[in-house]
């Protein structure tokens, strides 16, 4: 409809060329720049505003709009123009002769004024270095707009449009040169702004009627800050001074970050923020911590100093790396208190995004914070990694999706210059561009101008409170000694180091600035200095001579402490429950019309539920999630078509098939039960897992579950499994029951579609692979059974990896998860193939078996003493192997015994499942996987170990695939022909 209106308008400069002779083709018409098609979006905004209010734009405007219709879209605007009878007051309204003048002028300032909100960052004096000067573009020249030296006194009126803005000014007329005076002290300052990628024309205009109305902060906002220089700098040059040769990657360059972060953690409860969520990066954390979250100086001090006695010449990231997951609260000066919790990466440093994004989430869920009004995630990121590495793009990508948005995330980019590999300055990028994909307003700050930087923090929170969107600031700055302390930057970059050596650092500059403010005089300063400089001393004197004792305060304890063995926790639950709870799964509402395959599947559990008999794979875990929930946990299920199930297992979400409405049965389980949710993630690993990493850790009574379409799509995730999941209570001091789903099995559908890499999973795992004592010695056991004997060693273990084969023994599993005292991550391996019949379970098997069972015996073996052979095996190779078994010759000779974890090795339960057995039968563990993948490296030491130790002196033989480079074959004939090959194998006595 609009564009359509302004056909004759865009058409204009297509018209004028029409009408230029060949010798004046390259000398345009003097008003075609103004006409072309990037002003549509003026036109368009200028009209839309007209038509909702005929005051919101002036009479020249009014009466082009009024007319514009009826005019022909081939004819010029400036020929319409000319034609128009503008029926207003003659005093305020041009004459003929300047009427075409005046209306091309007000449109060339808001094109001026649009084109500097556009570009106008990039001539900011956002660099603190201005080491290359940056060139005004053309398209912020006069005589881009059509003016020229001659026009720079003329008075013109102004034009701000409500939609598309322009500059708030006091004078209802300005000179041409005092509008580009200002146009350049608000976009080309030392503050730079984007907003103009933003799709919601309410919150561009929202973003640049606070530009417009920013001002110098108050005084006593001024002054904080510069007590927060004060002691930052101070802190860093007793650091430098005692402990040079501790690694540390430090905030020299940056110390302005110290006071935007306690602006911001300060003004928050104006917004009614109740806690804030911060996850950082390796650089400067040794100041932020004690300066910004609240962490003791002396502590702090204290860890450097242990450091420093380890070794003379120490090159450790242990002096950040031990301080990982921290809680706080600050007692604020209006009176509230703000809870701080802080996540902090290693080198990976980008990896701490989406586990912040998840432990936000899930504190708004503890705090019933539906709104995402009470809970703020604030994001540290390096100007490298920010843009550069793929976990940005994903977690970024997670925003706006339900179940993983969090309000609005503040973004704070330490961008030191250093770490983006392309020249800002010939390169038309920012480290920061990652914001605009999800309509981020971004604000460019110069890191030596600490009343911008308090500015920006305002403007993004209040952005974040009206609209629950992201925000970016982007800390431009630079490091002062390199990548390090240790580092030498001269050696790779010796001109910008030139520069730097002779650059006064933030506080000197802003001390200067408070002076010529009338704040503070150069007596006040030097007195400040001092002061602060011999209570850092004091403190660190104490420190050197033993008398200072540490304070943990923020230390995450979630983990218990007391010595009292882990009980082996019961999952089974009654037959009577089992069925009211399989009832309400299987209901449906009257008027609700589920799709027939969904109909008859939903027939099926209801039947197996009443009967007792063939439930499968996806009712058991259903029975599992709606026992759990009925318990008042929460319990949370993410990945990739997890609603379904990407096999069609699942089917936790309905939908109707004529209304669209969807139906989730483990909602309406009880009255009084936990939220149940199951998303369709986005198409990410890596971001995703994250996340529901850092929701498990939010909470204890959580049971959180993420599941891979295909395990071997698992290795996007790797970094999440290494660098956090395998280490939680080791590196991190914290714990975590998330549970990693990986659907695994070779049925010959490639390498992309078969293998979760078992192998990588028990190679982490930190257990001790030597049999322990009380297999043999009655005496070893302290009373306990062989259940608790595993739960302790589940304790101790860093993960557990598992491989169920039986619905019933996934169900024990998921219960045994949430069940115990303690938090432990669970590696959960289960078959693609074998989620329906035949690998049913009885009812019995949920009510009547106590607990999970490690280790499943060969329950078809009449006669133990007559097995020749025991063969051990994981997953569903024994699905395989117990249907060759039935036409073998072998079948009383051979013991099929599955090993259902793997990690911590339940050697007591397999102790007990081949005490059975003849000392002399072999043992061979047969498995799907190459030699050099799967189990076999875990096992083959173990089970050695174990038969020296129980007198068993016979060889552990592996059967299965020979070592290769890939995972599995695609080619379905050579896969039967290697099953066959293993099959055989297995059953030759």
């Amino acid at each position: 409809m609009i564009r359509s209106s302004f056909r004759g308008v865009l058409s204009c400069a297509e018209s004028i060329r029409h009408f230029t002779s060949a010798t004046d083709i390259r000398r345009p018409h003097k008003c075609e720049g103004a006409l072309n098609a990037t002003n549509c979006a003026y036109l368009e905004a200028l009209y839309k505003d007209w038509r909702k209010s005929r005051k919101n734009v002036n009479d020249l405007w009014g009466n082009i709009f009024a007319q514009l219709d009826h005019c022909s879209p081939d004819s010029p605007l400036i020929e319409t123009l000319k034609h128009f009878e503008i029926e207003t007051d003659s005093a305020k309204i041009p004459t003929d002769k300047t009427r075409e003048q005046a209306i091309l002028d007000h449109f060339r300032l808001a094109w001026m004024a649009r084109a500097y909100e556009k570009s106008g960052h990039r001539i900011s004096k956002m660099n603190p270095l201005t080491i290359s000067e940056c060139e005004i573009p053309e398209e912020l020249q006069l005589a881009h707009f059509g003016f020229s030296e001659a026009d720079i006194h003329r008075e013109f009126e102004q034009c701000s449009i409500p939609s598309l803005g322009g500059i708030h000014a006091k004078d209802s007329k300005l000179t041409l040169k005092k509008f580009t005076e200002l146009l350049h002290e608000t976009y080309c300052g030392r503050a730079g702004y984007e907003f103009l990628h933003i799709a919601s024309t309410k919150q561009s205009k929202w973003i640049r009627d606070r530009i417009n109305s920013s001002q110098v902060p108050p005084s006593d906002a001024r002054l904080l800050c510069y007590k927060q220089l004060v002691k930052t700098l101070s802190f860093q040059k007793l650091v430098s001074a005692e402990y040079s040769n501790v690694k540390r990657h430090g905030l020299s360059g940056a110390e302005t970050l110290i006071p935007l972060l306690n602006r911001l953690i300060d003004t928050a409860s104006s917004h009614g923020i109740k806690e804030i969520v911060f996850g950082i990066t390796h650089r400067g954390i040794l100041s932020i911590l004690p300066f910004s979250m609240g962490y003791d100086v002396g502590t702090m001090l204290y860890n450097l100093r242990e450091i420093f006695l380890d070794s003379g010449e120490i090159a450790s990231d242990r002096a950040y790396q031990t301080q990982n997951i921290m809680k706080g609260k600050r007692h604020l000066e209006n009176g509230k208190t703000m809870d701080l919790t802080v996540l902090s990466s290693g080198p990976q440093q980008e990896s701490i995004s989406p586990v912040t994004l998840g432990y936000t989430r899930g504190r708004q869920h503890v705090r019933k914070d539906d709104k995402r009004g009470e809970t703020l995630a604030v994001l540290l990121h390096g100007d490298g990694g920010f843009i550069t590495q793929g976990v940005c793009y994903e977690a970024n990508g997670l925003s706006d999706l339900e179940f993983f948005e969090v309000g609005g995330t503040i973004h704070i980019i330490i961008n030191n210059e250093i770490a983006n590999t392309s020249n800002q300055s010939s390169a038309q990028n920012y480290c920061s561009d990652l914001g605009k994909p999800v309509h981020a307003p971004i604000i460019h700050v110069n890191g030596d101008d600490p009343d911008q930087a308090l500015n920006a923090v305002d403007i993004c929170l209040d952005y974040r409170s009206k609209f629950n969107q992201d925000a970016v600031i982007d800390l431009v700055c630079y490091r002062r000694l390199g990548h390090s302390n240790l580092d030498d930057p001269r050696l790779f970059d010796p001109h910008r180091y030139s520069v730097i050596s002779k650059h006064p650092n933030v506080l000197e500059q802003y001390a200067k600035v408070l002076e010529r403010s009338g704040l503070l005089n150069p007596q006040q300063h030097k007195q400040a200095l001092l002061d602060e400089s011999r209570t850092l001393r004091k403190i660190h004197d104490s420190v050197l001579h033993g008398k200072y004792t540490p304070k943990r305060d923020m230390e995450w304890s979630n983990i218990p402490r007391d010595s009292q063995k882990p009980k082996a926790p019961k999952t089974s639950i009654s037959k009577t429950q089992l069925v009211e709870l399989g009832k309400s799964l299987t209901t449906v509402p009257a008027d609700f019309n589920p799709h027939p395959t969904v109909k008859r599947i939903l027939a099926e559990r209801q039947r197996s539920y009443v009967e007792g008999t063939n439930i499968d794979w996806g009712g058991a875990e259903a029975l599992a999630f709606a026992s759990i929930v009925a318990d008042g946990i929460h319990v949370r299920v993410s990945g990739q078509d997890v609603e379904r199930g990407t096999f069609s297992h699942r089917h936790a979400l309905m939908t109707d098939i004529e209304t669209a409405k969807a139906h989730i049965p483990l909602r309406r389980v009880t009255k009084n039960q936990a939220p149940f949710r199951i998303i369709n993630s986005s198409l990410s690993e890596y971001a995703v897992s994250g996340y529901e990493l850092g929701y498990a850790l939010s909470m204890k009574d959580c049971l959180v579950i993420w599941e891979a379409q295909f395990a071997d799509f698992a290795n996007g995730a790797q970094v999440i499994f290494d660098q956090y999941l395998s280490s939680l209570e080791a590196q991190w001091s914290c714990q975590a029951g998330l549970v990693i789903n990986l659907p695994h099995g070779y049925d010959g559908m490639g390498p992309e579609h078969s293998s979760g890499r078992i192998e990588r999973f028990l190679q982490c795992s930190n257990e001790d692979d030597q049999a322990p004592n009380y297999l043999t010695n009655s005496s070893q056991r302290s009373g306990k059974s062989i259940e608790e004997h595993l739960e302790s060693e589940i304790q101790q273990c860093n993960w557990q990896v598992c491989f169920p084969t039986t619905p019933a023994n996934y169900f024990h599993l998921l219960r045994r998860q949430i069940t115990r005292r303690f938090r432990k991550p669970l590696i959960n391996f289960y078959s693609k193939a074998f989620l329906r019949a035949p690998n049913l379970s009885n009812i019995a098997d949920f009510s009547e078996t106590p607990h999970f069972q490690p280790v499943i015996a060969d329950s078809t073996i009449d006669t133990p003493s007559s097995v020749t052979r025991i063969i051990l095996c994981s997953g569903q190779i024994f699905f395989h192997l117990a249907k060759y078994r039935n036409t073998s010759s072998a079948k009383g000779n051979v013991a099929l015994v599955r090993v259902e974890q793997l990690s911590p090795f339940p050697w007591g339960h397999l102790h007990a499942s081949l005490s059975k057995y003849p000392s002399k039968a072999s043992i061979a563990w047969v498995q799907e996987e190459p030699k050099n993948m799967g189990g076999w490296a875990h096992m083959s030491v173990r089970l050695k170990n174990y038969a020296q130790k129980t007198g068993r002196n016979t060889k552990i033989s592996y059967i299965g695939r020979p070592p290769c480079a890939s995972p599995a074959t695609g080619n379905k004939a050579i896969h039967d022909h290697e099953c066959a090959t293993i099959l055989n194998a297995a059953f030759d006595v």
